[in-house]
């Protein structure tokens, strides 16, 4: 997962607090605003980030993706909000894609 809002943040020039510059320029409006730099990140708002980060909710056909690719997956909740409508929903291109690039690099390290 991307653990955005637990392990990173982007601030704007007004100095409201995003998880991530993907959830500040995807213009979701305050479902992604952490809080501002006066007041800080609210208890509930880190646990929602938490909740949204949480590796059980990722879709069934990543929890059963070898875990060498999925570790090396990177699933950006708000891209998939944005292409999907679900920010846990997974293309199928995308997984194709993930794993054709893991077996093309493990080749190349033989």
């Amino acid at each position: 997962m991307c653990y955005s809002g637990v392990n990173t943040f982007t601030v704007n020039y007004k100095g409201d607090i995003y998880g991530c510059h993907r959830c500040y320029y995807d213009n979701f409006g305050s479902t992604y605003k952490l809080d501002d730099l006066d007041k800080g990140i609210s208890l509930a708002r880190r646990v929602f980030m938490c909740d949204v980060n949480n590796l059980d909710m990722m879709p069934a056909k990543c929890k059963k993706c070898n875990p060498a690719i999925r570790d090396r997956c990177h699933l950006c909740f708000a891209s998939n909000k944005k292409a999907y409508g679900d920010m846990h929903a997974i293309s199928n291109s995308y997984c194709m894609l993930m794993k054709e690039l893991f077996y093309l690099l493990l080749e190349r390290e033989k």
